[in-house]
């Protein structure tokens, strides 16, 4: 069976030694490793301020009630996980939807009906690099948050909107198992961000230590997903489409769309059959969106982690009898 998502953590047995140390410590979270971590974020992206979390849901959760965002309407696309809708309903705040681009799958500005929304949230698509500049009825600028789980190494990261919530989960860029980074620049927001993620998200320190190992070897994860991803373009010979790049992208997850919804499902049935998962994202968080729900019939997620590469052909072959 070819996974759709694979560990790729490289831990040598003296790192291995060192979770054991870790946690015989008793330091299991507020550690040299969670400062380390926070500080590679801070450096690398030039953000005033990192703060890991225990997971990118609950980093977004905080960045709303930092914000003061709560009983408000935000702008939402149709098209992102669950658990962006969760993380606003649980500061009790409701959707205001809004319909995707065909070409980019980022919010469409063209779609929105209501205008009244008081807040909004962008996604990085697949770890397309979102934009989101669409002020109210009223030509404000309002609080933005973006949801940046898929977003580590894209060129803007920390310097969007008010807040960014980065993912350290399973399937992400960079992997600590479980976990987030809060990035931000104003400082006012610093210590109700800090006390939040102190009372109820904190990181442990393990997972920070695993999340330190996975960036070491993220541009060598990254360069041979690139080479996976071009010997799929070469191979699928079937008509397809990707998604439209606006600035930059991590492919953290590399989406193609086919021609209708019966090409869609028979390339993945054919797939299954022959032991090889994909994905299908994202189910539309509402329906009577036209784009949105084109873009879900036709989608399909390849796997592009390194242990599958020489599976690529095969794979290829497979889209192209379906």
């Amino acid at each position: 069976m070819i996974q759709y998502s694979e560990q790729e953590i490289e831990l040598s047995q003296k790192e291995i030694k060192e979770i054991g140390n870790i946690i015989n410590s008793g330091k299991i979270c507020n550690g040299e490793y969670t400062k380390a971590l926070e500080d590679h974020f801070i450096d690398k992206f030039k953000v005033n301020f990192a703060i890991a979390c225990a997971s990118c849901t609950s980093g977004l959760i905080i960045a709303l009630r930092a914000l003061g965002i709560k009983n408000k309407a935000i702008l939402l696309p149709a098209f992102t996980w669950e658990s962006t809708r969760y993380a606003l309903e649980c500061n009790n705040n409701y959707p205001v939807w809004a319909d995707i681009n065909l070409d980019s799958w980022d919010i469409d500005s063209n779609s929105i009906i209501d205008n009244m929304w008081e807040a909004q949230i962008s996604v990085d698509i697949f770890g397309n690099e979102s934009y989101l500049n669409i002020k109210n009825e009223n030509d404000f600028e309002i609080p933005t948050v973006y949801d940046a789980a898929h977003g580590y190494g894209l060129e803007n990261l920390g310097h969007r909107g008010d807040i960014e919530v980065v993912s350290l989960g399973y399937n992400k860029p960079v992997t600590a198992m479980q976990g987030g980074v809060i990035l931000f620049n104003d400082e006012i927001l610093y210590q109700p961000i800090k006390d939040l993620v102190q009372m109820a998200a904190k990181i442990t320190e393990v997972s920070a230590f695993v999340g330190l190992k996975s960036i070491e070897n993220y541009e060598k994860r990254l360069n041979l997903k690139l080479e996976i991803i071009e010997m799929y373009r070469q191979k699928i010979a079937t008509k397809y489409t990707e998604q439209y790049i606006d600035t930059n992208t991590n492919y953290s997850a590399y989406s193609i769309r086919f021609s209708s919804n019966k090409k869609r499902n028979d390339v993945f049935n054919l797939l299954k059959e022959n032991g090889i998962e994909t994905k299908i994202y994202y189910k539309p968080l509402i329906k009577g969106f036209q784009n949105t729900e084109k873009i879900y019939r036709t989608i399909i997620s390849l796997p592009v982690h390194s242990k599958m590469i020489s599976e690529v052909s095969r794979i290829a072959n497979l889209i192209n009898e379906a």
